[in-house]
Order: structure tokens, then C-alpha cells, then sequence
């Protein structure tokens, strides 16, 4: 599950699926009192944490540690623009070194304008080695769709398309999230910083409720829902998975 606690980030990358901005909006303390009562409810196997850049968000340290304490296994999601801030890399340091977190990294050359800072800087190197530099998968939304269009695979399936297909072989919300933990698929559902639940891995996929509803609202909502294929990647679901979304296999 992603937990995006903030839509702010300073880098513009040209490739955000989320357009996170400098202005982007931070998650309040309130919503995430309310999103920890869900992660409480929905007891998922992991938590990641993301953004935006998370480290903007001033609460991202406790933020950390009260979901830790509800059992779950957090991953901090970072571009690493962290070291540029003392206090910020001591915070996320001691996450590290205390075992709250598992800090992942991603970079590249010609998406972020960070990387030569980054890539390669011992401050980072000492505590993660999920660090990344690899090819960026492009998902048609945000900024990407306008920067990146040739570079996107318009063949895949939408992000949103698993999380609809398991909740029709599954007979509650929380047993169609833990399969698809079990299966591999941690980035979905999406978590809002305004609390909204999202089918797919960002906050433009289908909304299906909020942190506030309860489980069973959110699997009756997912179970009378399609995917909305404002990605338009929706006509690559086989017809055979269409006819189970669609109740008519």
C-alpha cells in the first residue's frame, strides 16, 4: 500500500506521475490520526511511504514510527534530496540505524535534476543499499504524459487492474490487499494526502473511499468499479479479466 503523505517536492521532476510541486499539499496531522485507525483496520503487511518527496513533510519522522508501531513494515520512498538538509539526514539516519524503516532511493540521469548530487554520494551509500539508477517505468499520468509520451508503454496493463481483479476472487477488502502483498503488488491501493483511497499506484486512478469508510464499504465500492481508463491502458486487460470485472464470465 502507498501512504503519500505529502504532493510536495522540489525537484519538478519532468517524469512525476504525481506533479508534485514546491506547492504541493502536506497531509494533516488529523488525516493521519484517521489514517492510522485504517492502517490499524487493514493490518497490510507493509506501508510504503511516498510523496512527492516525503522528507518535506516536517511530521515524516513520527510519521515513521507511528506506523511502526502498529507492526507493519515501512519503506521510506526517497529521491534523496534529504542530504541537503543536516537534520533531515540525522532523522532519517536514525530511522535507518534503528531499524524502522528500509530507506529506497531512486535517481536517473535524465529524469531527475538531482542525480549528480545524489548518485553516488557516500551520505546515501551509508545507509541504503536500495539505491536505484535504473530504467524508470512511465506511467501515462501527471507530467509524464506531456514530457514523455513516446517513452511511455502504452501495451501494459493499468496500475488500477489488479486491485480490481483480486477483489473479485477475494471476499473481503483486507483479504484482497494481503493477496496482493502475497503476490508481489505493494504499491496499490494509493493513499492520498487528503485521505482518499485509490485503486492504482497514484491518485489520478479511480477513487474508491476514504481512510474514514470501513473495510466493507471499501470492497462493496472496489467490487461495483471498473477501471476508469483515463490512462488508456484499460483496452490491454485481456477480454477474459474484462468479462470477471464486468460480472460476466
Amino acid at each position: 500500500m502507498l501512504l503519500q503523505i505529502t504532493n510536495k517536492c522540489f525537484e519538478n521532476c519532468s517524469h512525476c506521475m504525481a506533479s508534485a510541486s514546491p506547492d504541493g499539499q502536506h497531509m494533516t496531522n488529523d488525516t493521519f490520526v484517521k489514517t492510522l485507525d485504517f492502517i490499524h483496520r487493514l493490518q497490510p503487511m507493509n506501508v510504503q511511504i511516498t510523496g512527492g518527496e516525503p522528507t518535506s513533510h516536517p511530521d515524516f519522522y513520527d510519521m515513521c514510527l507511528e506506523i511502526r508501531k502498529l507492526s507493519v513494515f515501512v519503506f521510506l520512498e526517497s529521491n534523496g534530496s534529504f542530504i541537503y538538509d543536516d537534520e533531515k539526514y540525522e532523522k532519517v539516519s536514525d530511522l535507518v540505524k534503528n531499524k524502522m524503516i528500509l530507506l529506497q532511493v531512486r535517481t536517473h540521469p535524465k529524469y531527475y535534476p538531482s542525480y549528480e548530487k545524489v548518485w553516488d554520494n557516500p551520505k546515501i551509500k551509508a545507509l541504503t543499499n536500495h539505491f536505484f539508477n535504473d530504467a524508470i517505468r512511465l506511467i501515462p499520468f501527471g507530467r509524464a504524459v506531456k514530457n514523455h509520451h513516446d517513452e511511455i508503454n502504452w501495451k501494459a496493463k493499468p496500475t488500477c487492474g489488479n486491485m480490481f481483479l483480486m477483489s473479485r476472487q477475494t471476499f473481503s477488502f483486507k483479504d484482497a490487499v494481503r493477496k496482493m502483498e502475497l503476490n508481489g503488488f505493494f504499491c496499490k491501493p494509493t493513499i492520498s494526502p487528503s485521505g482518499d483511497i485509490h485503486a492504482g499506484e497514484t491518485t489520478e486512478c479511480v477513487k474508491i473511499g476514504t481512510v474514514t469508510d470501513s473495510l466493507d464499504q471499501l470492497y462493496d465500492s472496489i467490487k461495483n468499479k471498473i477501471p476508469c481508463n483515463k490512462c488508456n491502458l484499460a483496452n490491454n486487460i485481456p477480454d477474459m479479466a474484462w468479462n470477471l470485472l464486468k460480472g460476466t464470465q
